[in-house]
């Protein structure tokens, strides 16, 4: 889709199109995957978790489950509010189009308690967009408890490929003169995820 942006926006106020101009460019869709998929998974938090310990709290873990593939956190201990910030990369074989998220307590003796499940279905994800959503923690199975909520960063995208954003440049309109002349000799560059690209 081509989009107008304006130009000469500070971190103190939007731009103004009247005195700096603006600039059309295009963003372009990726290709149509032709490989394998597999999806990205960051665990980033959750909040309001079961208490699961005598002491009031509980020593969490999540569990990423897509088919017989698992991946755990690290274990946080002493918290319903935990921070984990890790990331899974995991295949998506054909016929596996959701994924689960279980929050254990856990023990050093015995099984760790449930604390509750998220359920992620990769079909509503764009392709190489990511998605981050707080998502409510619910049950297996009757008899089980859950509350709270997990924080999960999601990609989806084809096997072994980076994501990817296509930008055209197309033109620009009442850019302020910047030589004696009354001209200026303009080019654009663009800023993302630490790279720098310049047009000609």
């Amino acid at each position: 889709s081509d989009v107008w942006v304006d130009l000469g926006g500070t971190r103190e106020g939007p731009p103004d199109p009247s005195s700096h101009g603006r600039c059309l460019i295009r963003l372009l869709r990726q290709p149509k995957p032709t490989g394998p998929m597999e999806v990205v998974v960051m665990v980033r938090s959750a909040r309001g978790l079961l208490a699961a310990d005598k002491g009031g709290t509980s020593d969490p873990f999540c569990e990423v489950s897509i088919g017989r593939k698992k991946r755990k956190t690290k274990v946080v201990p002493k918290s319903l509010d935990p921070t984990w910030e890790e990331s899974f990369t995991m295949a998506l074989e054909a016929g596996e189009c959701t994924f689960t998220c279980d929050v254990f307590d856990h023990d050093v003796i015995g099984n760790s308690d449930f604390l509750g499940r998220a359920l992620v279905d990769t079909r509503t994800l764009m392709m190489g967009r990511a998605r981050e959503d707080w998502l409510p923690l619910g049950v297996r199975k009757t008899g089980d408890e859950a509350q709270g909520s997990l924080l999960l960063k999601v990609l989806k995208r084809e096997k072994g490929k980076p994501q990817e954003l296509f930008i055209e440049v197309l033109s620009a309109r009442k850019l302020a003169a910047a030589d004696r002349g009354g001209t200026s000799d303009p080019f654009v560059v663009i800023h993302a995820e630490g790279q720098k690209v310049k047009t000609r």
